[in-house]
């Protein structure tokens, strides 16, 4: 027969007019519907390539089909014949060496969990046609039931192994093994593992792992918070130290106009930096507020009788959290490459500091504009005229205004919240930016945005913003640990498949047994009710009809 001369030719060439055939051909055999698992099937023994040529030249084809004869002739091949219903289990058990070598495990297991006990059942009998009808245990299948087969006491759907409900952790720590993250690790499941919420736990598993949460990178990027931007000039101010070649110097910034005052610090004591202080707001002012990344000279207890003497508010970021004052950060970057730059050259630092804010910003008047109403005089000549005091600072805070809010939109595009923590719950934190993970646990709220007192695990109390701490899980494992090599062996040749009441049998079209569309549940009191439990209504419109 015309088989005989194609069986174990791995270059036989098939031309198709019908294009999906070729991406179907490719596609596992559990995710192709019944129809087309029945030709499927049958074309397993042949190694076949197929490609696509248009129906239009198709010559012979065509020919062939409009000659077609109704003498029926005998398909057999003796010796050769292969019953496909037996390939796809010699496929689907070779495909799947894990279940070799520990069936009998699984076997044990499956037996022993009332829920995959119903099930088992349920694909045996066949599944009801109607949903409401389902066993209870059995509802969290019914979306895939055609999928689902009993191999040998062992459930399938597809080529994946239905875990039991006591081996369900046994298998997370193999699949955990080299401590993969979320996404591979699911890859690894996906291949040949399956049970209901496999997705949930292995996340949960991954959270509830000390080793993962002692490394994790701190990945999470938290929406901006930005102020609301003082209505006046040096309003509130932010202050920070930098170093520069042997020398500290103390930057204060106003928020609004970006003005900074560089000064040098000969000692890093606070009682100096109140000194510097002092000069600075006697030029300007004092301020409302005053923002600092709380380091000792700023968060001693003079610093904070200086702060209750000259009235102001002193408001700390987190500990290593710099972005939190990035106001002065940004400044001293700046100010700190300006110094780097003119001290190369051999230039005057604060002359260049002078140009520095009597520099427009684009749309945005200088920050000395903005300040002092009125441009500095520089070594630059200029008309008289163009130091005439200007009153600029309130359009321009609109400026500044949108441009902040600009800012934000494009950084949340990338970034999100997440639930706050609360007092007593269990988590992950950094003592130090680079540093690894440590467990400890919410024992007060800041009263700081995104702060909070954590305390570790070997005691000490810390300040943290919650870009430092993170969420820890324990897993709650009430099922027993299995020993996988306890398992034993089962020969893959006495294996048989079980999909249902007789579902080796294909109707005349090819399809395979399948239950009928499920239909709304019906309530105590006549309504209809949806799989997701919400009432149905009937439109207005067909109230004076019977939709029955």
């Amino acid at each position: 027969r015309f088989k005989q001369y194609i069986l174990g030719n791995d270059s036989v060439k098939v031309e198709t007019d019908h294009k999906p055939l070729i991406g179907l051909s490719d596609k596992p055999l559990h995710k192709v519907s019944a129809r087309l698992q029945a030709m499927l099937l049958r074309l397993l023994p042949y190694s076949l390539k197929l490609t696509y040529t248009p129906g239009k030249f198709m010559y012979l084809a065509d020919t062939l089909s409009r000659d077609f004869s109704e003498e029926q002739s005998c398909d057999t091949m003796g010796d050769f014949d292969v019953d496909p219903t037996d390939l796809f289990i010699s496929v689907l058990v070779e495909d799947l060496p894990m279940i070799k070598s520990h069936w009998k495990l699984f076997v044990d297991h499956t037996n022993r969990d009332v829920q995959l006990v119903k099930l088992k059942d349920c694909i045996l009998r066949g599944w009801p046609n109607q949903y409401r009808d389902v066993e209870e245990d059995c509802r969290p299948f019914y979306e895939f039931r055609n999928e689902l087969v009993v191999v040998r006491d062992v459930i399938f759907r597809g080529n994946r192994v239905v875990v039991p409900k006591d081996l369900k952790h046994a298998m997370l720590v193999k699949l955990h093994a080299g401590h993969p993250g979320i996404n591979r690790m699911s890859s690894r499941a996906e291949d040949t593992l399956f049970w209901i919420g496999i997705g949930q736990d292995i996340k949960k598993f991954i959270n509830s792992c000390k080793t993962c949460q002692k490394f994790q990178k701190n990945k999470i990027k938290m929406v901006l918070q930005s102020r609301e931007l003082p209505p006046f000039p040096w309003m509130e101010v932010a202050g920070d130290v930098f170093q520069l070649y042997q020398k500290n110097y103390l930057v204060l910034v106003d928020v609004l106009t970006n003005f900074c005052e560089v000064v040098t610090l000969p000692d890093l004591r606070s009682a100096t930096v109140i000194e510097r202080m002092k000069g600075i707001f006697a030029r300007h002012g004092i301020p409302i507020t005053f923002y600092s990344d709380g380091a000792l000279y700023f968060d001693s207890q003079i610093f904070k009788q200086f702060s209750e003497e000259w009235c102001f508010n002193h408001i700390t970021s987190s500990p290593n959290y710099p972005q939190s004052n990035g106001h002065a950060e940004v400044t001293v970057k700046t100010v700190k490459n300006l110094f780097k730059k003119s001290i190369d050259s051999g230039e005057d630092p604060f002359l260049a500091l002078l140009n520095f804010r009597n520099t427009d910003r684009g749309k945005v008047h200088s920050p000395a504009s903005n300040l002092m109403g009125r441009k500095l005089r520089t070594n630059i000549p200029c008309k008289f005229d163009s130091l005439k005091p200007k009153i600029t600072v309130m359009n321009d805070r609109k400026l500044i205004q949108a441009n902040r809010e600009k800012t934000k939109q494009y950084f949340d595009k990338t970034a999100r919240d997440r639930a706050p923590f609360t007092v007593g719950q269990s988590v992950s934190f950094q003592k130090m930016p680079d540093s690894i993970w440590q467990p400890g646990k919410i024992v007060d709220l800041a009263d700081k945005p995104r702060s909070y007192i954590v305390e570790g695990e070997q005691g000490g109390l810390y300040r943290r913003n919650e870009i430092h701490i993170s969420p820890r899980s324990v897993l709650s494992n009430s099922s027993p640990k299995i020993g996988i090599h306890q398992a034993m062996e089962v020969p893959t040749e006495q294996v048989e498949l079980r999909t249902g009441p007789d579902d080796g049998q294909l109707d005349e079209s090819g399809a395979a047994y399948q239950p009928l569309p499920q239909d709304p549940a019906l309530n105590q009191d006549g309504t209809n009710i949806s799989r997701a439990g919400r009432v149905i209504r009937k439109p207005t419109r067909f109230q004076d009809y019977d939709m029955g």
